[in-house]
């Protein structure tokens, strides 16, 4: 099946009965002496004709099997004007359907869909592959974490958003220069109680380990006092190249990580020396005052990060 039809088969799963009418864009390549030219073609799917039966009837039937909700992932994304190469566009629907990110890719927004089509096209690319490479991996450390009475905090949030990307690479002042170098572009955040959480993180790099990860970083923000944040962050590397992140945190720490990350986000815009970072700084230590420390995680040493680059 050609590049176009698998675009517009993806098109036209993403319509809804509800749905009068929406306007997708689509892009067709045509290869000529070895050089692809892109061009771009506005299709129309009309749920009300014989094509648009079709398919309601069969998202029924998968909505039905595979107990999705009828808001569609996709459908804010393109009614915010979202424009993709057609094997980008196949790529998204792999990732929620076929790879289990249907959860991570419904949270996207307008800002999202414009960070997406700004992204040059080999970094979209890349990012997506990123993406439908992650269920693996989610798959064995939700085995691992599950074993150990421990819990996963906002799953959903798995995946660092189109727009998040972007701010990275292009905003931020200390921001990567590539994408390789984004460590958190799939992170996880898990939760321990106190008492048991130093033990438990340890149990859980061991097993890691045994299964060909590799740690690249670690960092005991726990233990260092020129950052507003606790928890311990972790870089591993699988097998096949890939990095991930897990962040460990104790359920009190996890909730004011929550309710502390704006100001996060728009501290890391500022260089370190200005007011409005220092503000912002100062508000972040304010909440953390009366976190309990978990027990025995002075063991957990820093390793390979470089804190005096990068915040939290």
């Amino acid at each position: 099946m050609s590049s176009l039809k698998k675009a517009a088969c993806f098109i036209k799963k993403i319509l809804t009965s509800s749905t009068a009418l929406l306007t997708a864009s689509l892009v067709a390549a045509s290869v000529s002496q070895g050089a692809q030219n892109v061009r771009r073609a506005q299709t129309v799917f009309d749920p009300g004709n014989e094509a648009g039966n079709c398919f309601t009837s069969n998202f029924r039937k998968r909505n039905k099997h595979d107990c999705f909700t009828a808001e569609i992932p996709f459908e804010r994304l393109f009614k915010a004007g979202l424009t993709l190469p057609a094997q980008d566009l196949v790529l998204l629907d792999e990732i929620a359907f076929n790879n289990g990110g249907y959860d991570a890719i419904r949270l996207w927004n307008d800002k999202d869909a414009e960070a997406l089509m700004q992204m040059e096209h080999r970094e979209r690319r890349d990012y997506l592959l990123h993406l439908k490479a992650e269920s693996q991996n989610g798959a064995l450390l939700s085995r691992l974490i599950y074993a150990q009475d421990g819990t996963f905090h906002k799953f959903d949030h798995r995946f660092k958003s189109p727009f998040s990307v972007y701010e990275t690479l292009h905003v931020r002042p200390d921001g990567p220069s590539s994408l390789e170098e984004i460590s958190d572009l799939i992170r996880y955040s898990v939760i321990f109680e106190p008492k048991t959480y130093t033990d438990k993180t340890l149990r859980i790099m061991n097993a890691l380990n045994e299964r060909g990860f590799e740690l690249i970083s670690l960092w005991n923000a726990w233990c260092d006092v020129r950052y507003p944040y606790k928890a311990i962050n972790t870089v591993l590397r699988n097998e096949k190249g890939s990095l991930i992140e897990i962040q460990f945190h104790t359920p009190e720490g996890a909730l004011i990580n929550d309710r502390t990350h704006k100001d996060y986000e728009k501290r890391r815009l500022f260089a370190k020396n200005t007011p409005q970072y220092q503000k912002l700084l100062k508000r972040q230590f304010a909440m953390i005052s009366d976190l309990e420390t978990p027990r025995n995680v002075k063991i957990m040493q820093t390793f390979n990060h470089q804190t005096n680059k990068k915040a939290a």
